[in-house]
C-alpha cells in the first residue's frame, strides 16, 4: 500500500539521499515543500512545489528509488504537486520526458511562447543542465487542465 503525504522536518536528510542517489540537481531543496510516497513507512518517492512569488509554481525535484521506479508510481506524486498547485503549474525537465508529463495536462512551450518570467528560468536552467548533463537539453512545459 501506498502512501502519499506532506513531508515533515524528519524527512529532510532522506529527501536530500534520495535526490543524491537518482542524480537530480539538490540545489533549492526544502522539505517544507515536498510530497512523499512512502510504502510500510518508507519513503521510496517525492517531489517538490517551489512557489515562485505571484506568477507560479514549479514541478520540480521528482524523485523515485531505482528499484521502484517504471512502475507508475511518478504519476501519483505528479498528480498530487497538480492538484496542490495554487498558482499555473510548469517545470523544466529533460526532453526525454515529455511525454511523461504531457499524459498529465503539460504542454511544452518553445522560447518564444513563452512570458519573460519563463524565458528567463529556462535560460538559467539552460546554463546549468550544460554542467551537469549528458549532452542532453531542457525544457520547459505548462500545466493545462
Amino acid at each position: 500500500m501506498y502512501t502519499l503525504r506532506k513531508a515533515t522536518r524528519k524527512d529532510h536528510d532522506t529527501i536530500k539521499n534520495l535526490i543524491q542517489k537518482v542524480g537530480i540537481n539538490p540545489l533549492g531543496i526544502h522539505w517544507k515543500r515536498f510530497v512523499v510516497l512512502e510504502v510500510d513507512d518508507v519513503i521510496i518517492g517525492c517531489v517538490q512545489r517551489k512557489d515562485f512569488m505571484f506568477v507560479a509554481q514549479e514541478l520540480s525535484s521528482l524523485a523515485i528509488l531505482p528499484a521502484w521506479q517504471k512502475k507508475g508510481l511518478s504519476s501519483q506524486l505528479i498528480q498530487a504537486c497538480i492538484e496542490g498547485a495554487s498558482k499555473e503549474l510548469f517545470l523544466v525537465c529533460d526532453a526525454k520526458l515529455e511525454s511523461v508529463y504531457r499524459k498529465h495536462g503539460f504542454v511544452r512551450h518553445t522560447p518564444k511562447e513563452l512570458s519573460p518570467f519563463y524565458r528567463i528560468h529556462l535560460r538559467i536552467s539552460r546554463m546549468f543542465w550544460r554542467i551537469i548533463s549528458d549532452g542532453t537539453y531542457p525544457i520547459l512545459m505548462i500545466h493545462h487542465s
